[in-house]
């Protein structure tokens, strides 16, 4: 495990670098409030956050600025200081891309970081510092030091924000709403009660008749049911007398009515039903947080409430896939806790808990299945693939991409991963030259097209003569045409002609001017490497001590006992076919298992009258080896000749229940990919 470093020496590294450190992100607030900085990934007490970026001048200057600022009515980003005996002000008002200018402001609780003066190389330099652990979602705050800023005076104010859901809790009896700061140049924004809240756990030492009780804790939880959508305190109890009619609710009376032999197997029945009765119930509070959701109204149900009242982030709240309980850690739930999974030894990746559970909830609404279930849980968790999966015109190039690739099942998710993650590499960077904008859809305009150009330079690592990934750079190209007629197509169906002609005129500039910025380029790098690129052959008493070794390991392989002698034989028998046949080796691992076990047979009538025609050495080949026909380049069908020395392990591989023993029952492929580690 690496080390982790020191907060001030990566500091000045971004600093050096003149970047902003990723993992952050601007969102919009509200109109009144503006924007806000909020983590995108967990922040840990003392890391270096942000550098407040901007023109180092005196004091006097400042005041002179502030003043000129007012009477032209613009905001201002100030921030004054002192570095050794000299009064000193960072003037951020130029909006450079950098983001520390937009942390708000926070008083009391809301304050989750703050600011330091560094000297670097002599300079004084502005840091933003974590001042306590930062979990994914929240917004950064920090103390701005003035007591006499105007939205401090107002009393109660509560943001509606809620895509990185900044979630008030409520106490039992009365609503309790959090303060959301503006920038220094807002005046915040004001409700009187939070539109989405939950309960927090009450606790009271007396009973309802003012008995003392074991334990403070209050069980008065509604849940929603599951039919009627009625908020109910005991949903069992109701299910069972209201909607006894129901195919779940006779299921379970026909449960508990079943006749048992002994005291054990009752109790069996009684925590098997209990069971079943837990995920109806959760499945109600579900389907009413999705109501919540989407009316952006109410209270969300959570199966483990909080005990004390606070900031909560609904982000960081998710139903699980299994049972429909909305809790917080959904890989601890799901590995430990979760009633609904049959399979307890399979641990869980906190990835693919985290993807499934946002499916569940619907962040992903706009991707179709194919890419819910093929694509999303292979893409890497950081800021690209959020990018990726949050913009609508990349996702619907995903969709376009799994679609066009539908027939090659074994590469379509590959295909598709690839073209997001580098489409959103490009916006994140055209995010850096002009951050006023944040989807793809407002840089495919005319006047963005020299943007575009640059940043497709920047991404691809160019330069002016050169390309350090030329062949990104022109499957970029036709990517970003395809996101414009995407973009055209959308504004077709909503009628939005000023779309419309912006797409059709940005896919003009394309066609006319694309060339010769970038494609003409990367083709010359592309023949100058292939011209100077030396091409290493193997020796022919090389292949041949290969082919020796290959052949006498695989015949040593009689049996396969456990995993590892699976994989052994997996990777024996694929070096064999490879070398033997000059295939791809991608061509091999898509053959699947069914392909295999269907093989044609050399005894089959219909090919008697092939073998008529053949030469002596092609009848000798016919006989002795066996062919598969597998996809080739292009979707073109190509033969894979079986040397008669890998039959045998071939037959244990395909065996049914070898391939239990070996856990890759659940494969289609001849040659799984996974499964089969010791």
């Amino acid at each position: 495990m690496s080390r982790r470093q020191k907060p001030e020496k990566v500091a000045k590294l971004f600093i050096t670098k003149d970047e902003d450190p990723p993992g952050l992100a601007r969102h919009f607030i509200s109109e009144k409030i503006g924007y806000g900085v909020f983590a995108e990934k967990k922040v840990m007490r003392s890391d270096f956050l942000l550098e407040y970026h901007g023109e180092i001048i005196t004091e006097e200057e400042a005041t002179t600025r502030e003043k000129l600022y007012i009477e032209q009515n613009k905001g201002s980003f100030l921030y004054f200081f002192r570095f050794g005996k000299q009064d000193l002000c960072v003037d951020a008002t130029h909006d450079d891309g950098r983001l520390c200018r937009l942390v708000n402001d926070g008083v009391g609780t809301d304050i989750n970081c703050s600011m330091k003066v560094l000297n670097v190389t002599g300079q004084p330099k502005l840091c933003l510092f974590a001042c306590c652990d930062i979990p994914i979602g929240q917004e950064l705050r920090y103390d701005y030091n003035d007591p006499n800023l105007p939205w401090r005076s107002m009393k109660k104010k509560s943001s509606t924000y809620v895509s990185r859901c900044e979630l008030p809790c409520a106490q039992p009896s009365k609503l309790m709403c959090n303060k959301v700061s503006g920038s220094r140049n807002s005046t915040g924004n004001c409700h009187n009660k939070p539109r989405i809240f939950f309960l927090n756990t009450e606790k009271s030492e007396k009973g309802k008749k003012c008995q003392l009780k074991k334990s403070d804790r209050v069980f008065k939880t509604k849940h929603a049911c599951l039919y009627c959508r009625k908020m109910v305190c005991k949903p069992t109890a109701h299910m069972c007398a209201v909607h006894k009619d129901q195919k779940e609710i006779i299921s379970l009376n026909h449960l508990m009515r079943a006749e048992c032999d002994n005291e054990t197997t009752r109790e069996q029945k009684v925590k098997e039903r209990q069971r079943q009765v837990n995920i109806l119930r959760n499945k109600g509070n579900h389907m009413h947080n999705l109501r919540v959701l989407e009316a952006n109204e109410g209270e969300i149900i959570l199966s483990r409430r909080p005990a004390a009242p606070g900031t909560v982030y609904l982000d960081s709240y998710g139903p699980c896939k299994h049972c429909y309980a909305w809790c917080c850690d959904m890989t601890k739930h799901q590995n430990y806790r979760c009633i609904g999974m049959i399979d307890k030894t399979t641990k869980v990746s906190k990835r693919c808990a985290e993807l499934q559970s946002d499916i569940l909830k619907g962040r992903y609404s706009d991707a179709s299945q194919l890419l819910k279930d093929e694509v999303y849980p292979r893409m890497l968790n950081d800021e690209v693939t959020q990018i990726a999966t949050s913009d609508p015109i990349i996702v619907e190039l995903g969709n376009s991409w799994i679609r066009k690739s539908r027939k090659n099942k074994l590469r379509r998710a590959n295909y598709a991963s690839t073209k997001m993650r580098t489409a959103a590499r490009l916006l994140k960077t055209l995010r850096r030259f002009d951050s006023t904008h944040v989807n793809m859809t407002d840089f495919l305009v005319p006047a963005k097209f020299e943007m575009v150009v640059s940043a497709t330079v920047k991404t691809c690592g160019g330069t002016e003569d050169s390309f350090s990934h030329p062949c990104t750079a022109i499957k970029l190209g036709h990517d970003i045409q395809r996101m414009t007629d995407i973009k055209e197509t959308k504004a077709l169906m909503d009628g939005n002609k000023q779309q419309q002609v912006n797409a059709e005129n940005f896919n003009k500039l394309m066609k006319k001017n694309w060339h010769e910025h970038i494609t003409s380029l990367a083709n010359a790098v592309i023949t100058e490497r292939n011209f100077n690129k030396l091409v290493l052959l193997p020796k022919p008493d090389d292949l041949k001590k290969l082919s020796d070794h290959i052949q006498g390991e695989i015949g040593k392989m009689d049996v396969i006992k456990d995993k590892s002698d699976f994989r052994r034989a997996v990777e024996l028998v694929e070096a064999r076919l490879l070398t033997y046949n000059k295939r791809r080796s991608g061509e091999l691992e898509a053959i699947s298992l069914q392909h295999y076990t269907n093989r044609p047979e050399e005894e089959e009538d219909h090919l008697e009258e092939f073998r008529a025609d053949l030469t002596d050495l092609e009848k000798q080949l016919v006989r002795s080896h066996e062919v598969l026909t597998v996809r080739g380049k292009r979707g073109r069908p190509v033969p894979v000749l079986i040397p008669p020395d890998v039959c045998h392990l071939l037959k244990l591989i395909s065996d049914e229940d070898v391939r239990r023993m070996a856990d890759v029952q659940g494969s289609p492929y001849l040659f799984p990919n996974y499964g089969s580690q010791p």
